[in-house]
């Protein structure tokens, strides 16, 4: 596997979000608003473990959640083991109240493993990301 060494970020046109890699090693990923199946979730996932298996890191992720819609029971679960298996960190931003109160129930609900914090700025999400690079 080739160490972290990125130049331009090569975005992931997924079915549900767009995601990439950034330059910091920061992994970001935005929920295009759609409803979530299983599949599509699946077809996306299997998108972005095969681009984030070509570094040999754990990034933190940086998730904008101001589109997502509510999530069942068994979606939620599925993010809560991505989350476990991929990334080292996990920060929600959202720029909207409803995407906010999603990330909040989700967060309440879930059993993740990683660090998990929401924010109102992606700013501020990145920063405390940045401790996160690298596990």
């Amino acid at each position: 596997m080739r160490q972290l060494s990125i130049t331009t970020p090569k975005k992931i046109q997924g079915i549900l979000c767009e995601s990439y890699l950034d330059e910091s090693g920061i992994f970001h990923i935005r929920s295009k608003g759609k409803l979530i199946t299983s599949s599509e979730l699946e077809f996306d996932l299997k998108q972005i473990q095969d681009h984030l298996s070509k570094y040999s890191i754990k990034p933190p992720v940086l998730f904008d959640a101001t589109n997502l819609p509510p999530l069942d029971k068994k979606i939620r679960k599925r993010f809560e083991q991505i989350l476990n298996e991929m990334f080292s960190a996990l920060g929600v931003v959202s720029e909207s109240k409803i995407g906010l109160m999603i990330a909040n129930i989700f967060i309440a609900l879930s059993k993740t493993e990683v660090p998990t914090k929401i924010f109102s700025h992606t700013m501020s999400a990145e920063v405390w990301l940045r401790n996160y690079r690298g596990h």
